[in-house]
């Protein structure tokens, strides 16, 4: 490690002593989140795979295909609008099993990996698994995302990589058109009502895939397409004064000063010295 990057480090180290917590938007079951360090050389490369493996996100699992695709329906059955017939459920199981029986007969080195999702479903199920060419595909149902970190407290750049086709080897795009297929006849559940209390939901529940050239990718692209992750360029936290001091309206001024003076000093060093930062 050379010395410009030991200085750097020390300077972060400082910053975050003092740093305040980000309390995110969700109601009365919002929840708070920090900065955090990863070590490369303790838990490997930094990526969307390892950390939701590192964080509990996705667990490992050894789900067999009925149990992996009824978990398909667990988010959807979470809601009282959910109203679908026993024979139009089971219909739709039974494509999903044939879905799932696809990718075991098509893709080696499969694994299942178990959604976690607190507030409407125990878990839910990815299947990632790497095809004759060499390529990863990688399925999962959508979840129901109930608020949007508001851009004036996270400000950030979307990102969203599209792979080039012309990448993918043939047997990966037959693959992928018979999956399509399948995918579309199982169709989308769409959702909408009242949680209670007034918290009005709409959610379309359907299963997405995604392709990818190493099995990170894959998960990371499925994960953005079913609602979980997102990935954006980090530009600031709480760039907008206004903003800043209506969340922080309970707080003393002074103390609201203080808070704001080292999120705008965390800001400045971020987009000072690193020319790509990452917001997961």
């Amino acid at each position: 490690m050379n010395t410009k990057t030991i200085k750097l480090l020390g300077t972060l180290e400082v910053l975050l002593e003092s740093f305040p917590y980000i309390g995110l938007i969700g109601h009365e079951s919002g929840g708070d989140t920090y900065p955090f360090v990863w070590e490369t050389s303790k838990q490997g490369k930094f990526n969307s795979l390892n950390i939701s493996i590192s964080k509990g996100w996705l667990k490992l699992t050894d789900n067999d295909f009925i149990r992996t695709s009824s978990q398909a329906l667990i988010c959807a059955k979470s809601f009282n609008s959910f109203s679908l017939k026993k024979d139009e459920e089971k219909q739709r199981l039974e494509k999903t099993i044939y879905l799932f029986t696809l990718l075991d007969n098509n893709l080696r080195d499969l694994q299942t990996f178990e959604i976690q999702n607190y507030d409407y479903a125990s878990a839910m199920s990815l299947v990632l698994g790497k095809t004759i060419d060499g390529d990863w595909i990688s399925v999962c149902p959508t979840s129901y995302t109930e608020t949007d970190i508001p851009q004036k407290q996270i400000y950030r750049t979307p990102q969203n990589q599209e792979l080039n086709l012309d990448e993918i080897g043939e047997n990966t795009i037959n693959l992928i058109s018979d999956i399509e297929a399948i995918v579309s006849e199982i169709g989308t559940i769409s959702l909408s009502g009242d949680l209670g209390g007034g918290y009005n939901y709409n959610y379309e529940n359907r299963i997405v895939f995604a392709v990818g050239k190493t099995k990170e990718s894959a998960v990371e692209k499925v994960l953005q397409d079913a609602g979980i992750l997102e990935l954006s360029k980090f530009n600031g936290l709480y760039t907008d004064r206004p903003y800043f001091e209506e969340d922080y309206c309970s707080s003393k001024l002074e103390y609201r000063d203080s808070i704001f003076q080292r999120y705008s000093k965390f800001n400045d060093f971020m987009n000072r010295n690193f020319s790509n930062v990452d917001d997961v």
